[in-house]
């Protein structure tokens, strides 16, 4: 545990800096160019999303766990082949997207911003794609290589590239200036993930010159395929749900909506991605179904801890904390986060309970899983829509978007628990089960509590710290306690050589 706890805390920590620099970028628009301007901004990096998943042909995955695999057994022939035989196939697919987007611009422009006027955004932020996919190739090695540090080192530089920018570009070019730092962050965040990799790289011999390798290829496609399937369904679905909203209630409604996503998204896929930089490569070496349960079971929990300790806050802070993130153009979005964040506890369960699919091979059952979860999305999403129709407040329309991803996200927890409980004897055991109902009941309870109420502020935090002091177990403390205690250390070393 205390492996996983430091380095969940070592890639958080440096993806922060991402998060930062995204809300930032939001709350800039917000104060400059309004509701309509982050709902635009949105659909133009979901269609950069979209682009970069399936430029990517989904390879990082196949990367990840061959490059975790083969530097296990110090096969040095093998990382060579696998750098070039990863890299060759995503330069021509990053070519013919960057080709298709340029083409297809106006086209693209009619279908998420319902006019062609805004096309030369489209172009504009199409020159990302390459960049980002190379930076997604790297990242992805790097995690294979089992190298935390020079992960989150790679994420913050990156960031913190980014960040230099944004202030600047968004304050005297306004949305314009928006989507130029797409382009500009991708190109920084390429260059410093090359700086960090070179001597890690040359150190496990992924540098070595080796020609394609057909095989090889085929496997990393192979995973790639599920891969790719599974992430563009995500963003294309995104995009659609941001589409309809558009075309049925106005970019300013979808600039709302953006409240909700853009909360979830920063924090959830901070504490996602920072807890599988560890568990993915760690379960791709694993073979006992023991040691996979307790693998799963200790992301499962770390998740959940993180999750409802960072949602619990949020949502009892919710009256004040979209003004601060956003503007008070956006305070109608308020009423979105408390199904938002159910969705989001959903989620963290669903997305650990499935980890160990893809290091142990189930690719055909993970990529199935996760389209009817999708498809589940988009049907109660529609029929939410449809129904509500008859609604003149534009917020509680869009409640049909937070309450589709909890009934989406609870189908897939349910279909990801009985696959494998069924294939590996995954059982969560009475502590992880108690931990599972006290912390859903509290995000639930957080979100019932009237936000613009102060004399209801101290009851919430009563509950969280109860919730703390029951739910985390001294061995996750003193693990928690011990990260703390060595970043301190070395801040004050820092200070002390200044």
């Amino acid at each position: 545990m205390k492996r996983l706890v430091t380095s969940t805390a070592l890639v958080g920590t440096s993806s922060l800096v991402g998060v930062v620099v995204a809300v930032l970028r939001n709350k800039l628009l917000a104060v400059f160019v309004g509701a309509a301007g982050v709902g635009l901004l949105a659909q133009v990096g979901n269609l950069v999303n979209i682009l970069s998943s399936l430029a990517s042909l989904g390879v990082g995955v196949g990367v990840a766990k061959y490059a975790a695999e083969f530097s296990s057994r110090q096969d040095r022939d093998a990382l060579a082949r696998l750098k070039t035989s990863g890299l060759v196939p995503t330069y021509a697919a990053s070519a013919v997207a960057l080709v298709a987007a340029l083409v297809l611009r106006k086209q693209l422009a009619v279908l998420i911003f319902g006019s062609d006027e805004l096309s030369w955004a489209v172009a504009l932020a199409a020159l990302a794609v390459p960049l980002l996919v190379q930076f997604s190739f790297h990242l992805a090695a790097i995690q294979g290589l089992k190298s935390m540090r020079r992960y989150a080192l790679a994420n913050a530089g990156a960031a913190a590239a980014g960040l230099i920018m944004l202030v600047p570009l968004v304050y005297f070019l306004r949305w314009k200036g928006a989507v130029i730092h797409i382009v500009a962050a991708a190109a920084l965040g390429y260059l410093v993930i090359r700086l960090v990799s070179r001597s890690l790289y040359a150190r496990a011999g992924f540098y070595g010159s080796a020609g394609v390798d057909r095989s090889l290829v085929r496997e990393l496609l192979a995973y790639g395929v599920g891969s790719l399937a599974v992430g563009a369904l995500y963003w294309v679905n995104l995009l659609a749900v941001r589409s309809i909203i558009v075309r049925t209630l106005g970019p300013d409604a979808n600039g709302i909506y953006q409240v909700a996503l853009g909360i979830s998204f920063q924090y959830l896929m901070l504490i996602l991605n920072s807890v599988s930089a560890y568990a993915f490569p760690r379960l791709s070496e694993l073979r006992e179904r023991d040691s996979i349960v307790n693998e799963m079971r200790s992301a499962i929990r770390l998740s959940v801890l993180l999750v409802t300790a960072c949602a619990s806050v949020m949502l009892v802070a919710r009256h004040w904390l979209v003004p601060l993130l956003f503007s008070s153009e956006f305070v109608q979005g308020e009423r979105l986060l408390p199904a938002q964040f159910v969705a989001d506890f959903l989620r963290a369960v669903a997305w650990m309970l499935g980890i160990w699919m893809l290091p142990q091979g189930r690719l055909r059952t993970w990529v199935g899983l996760d389209v009817v979860m999708n498809a589940s999305l988009m049907a109660v999403f529609l029929a939410l829509l449809s129904g509500a129709r008859g609604f003149a407040n534009p917020a509680t329309l869009l409640l049909a978007g937070p309450i589709a991803h909890c009934v989406a996200y609870l189908i897939h927890c349910v279909l990801n628990y009985g696959y494998a409980r069924r294939t590996i004897g995954f059982s969560f055991g009475g502590p992880l089960r108690r931990l599972l109902a006290t912390s859903f009941g509290l995000v639930c309870v957080c979100g019932l509590i009237p936000a613009d109420r102060l004399e209801f502020l101290l009851p919430g935090l009563v509950l969280m710290g109860l919730w703390a002091r029951f739910s985390v177990s001294r061995e996750e403390a003193r693990a928690a306690l011990s990260v703390a205690g060595e970043k301190l250390a070395l801040l004050k070393r820092f200070r002390e050589a200044e």
